[in-house]
């Protein structure tokens, strides 16, 4: 039995080393795996991430699209060809250096005060204004020289018949007041 004991026991520590040897492969598999783990892991970011940059591009892309499409209809709409309009360009034509100028403007604009957009409105309604004014002072011009002209035309009238009346009634009043007719009358020294 003791033989049979020993053999037993002698299994054992040849099975307890087999497990041990198995443990210890089976931890270097598991670390192998939590790595592989790791790894899959870090390319699910990655390919996360590339269908994120895929899906921004796919965007810009119809972005750009629509763009091209709504400039392509802006030529249109303003009677001119694309390739018409492509020619004529300079070949020094520098899209980026328009853009910048095109955002300094932008922002020279928005530094101005709010634009009064009624002003428009206001402007066409004085100067309809100004045109009636402007008529109608006319009118009272023409009647202002209507009616000097008149006053001076009465005048004379009146003067004219004032001194004939005198002229007419002056020997009449000599006649009957002859001393102070006399009297009046200059003497010629």
């Amino acid at each position: 039995m003791q033989g049979e004991r020993q053999t037993v026991l002698d299994q054992r520590v040849i099975v307890e080393k087999e497990l041990a040897a198995a443990r210890s492969a089976l931890d270097g598999i598991d670390n192998e795996l939590r790595k592989y783990e790791q790894v899959r892991q870090q390319c699910d970011q990655q390919a996360l991430a590339q269908r994120e940059a895929i899906g921004s591009r796919k965007l810009d892309e119809q972005a750009l699209s629509l763009k091209a499409g709504q400039l392509s209809e802006a030529i249109i709409g303003a009677g001119l060809e694309l390739d018409a309009v492509l020619q004529s360009l300079p070949e020094t034509a520098d899209s980026d250096g328009w853009s910048k100028a095109l955002a300094d403007i932008d922002a020279k604009m928005r530094r101005l005060e709010p634009v009064n957009l009624a002003a428009i409105q206001e402007y066409g309604e004085q100067s309809e204004r100004k045109v009636y004014l402007d008529a109608q002072n006319a009118d009272l011009t023409q009647a202002l020289e209507t009616l000097e002209s008149a006053i001076k035309k009465i005048d004379r009238e009146t003067r004219g018949r004032f001194k004939e009346t005198f002229d007419r009634s002056t020997p009449g009043v000599q006649e009957l007041y002859p001393r102070c007719s006399a009297a009046a009358m200059p003497t010629s020294n």
